[in-house]
């Protein structure tokens, strides 16, 4: 068997007044790359959001059968 660190992305979810909507981060994004992802999105749905939930993932060990 062996093991290996998998990185997965946090999980960004915004609330707008008229969308919910989802999309990943990367795990070495700066807030000020979310606070421009969240601006673009706003120029689109009225506004700026509601309010945002981030998940931030953890890093999990992948085991694989040799």
């Amino acid at each position: 068997m062996s093991g290996g660190r998998v990185q997965r992305a946090h999980r960004v979810t915004a609330i707008f007044h008229d969308a919910e909507l989802s999309f990943d981060l990367a795990r070495d994004a700066t807030l000020a790359k979310l606070a421009e992802q969240l601006s673009i999105l706003g120029e689109r749905h009225g506004g700026l959001p509601l309010a945002v939930n981030v998940r931030v993932a953890a890093e999990t060990v992948s085991t694989q059968a040799v």
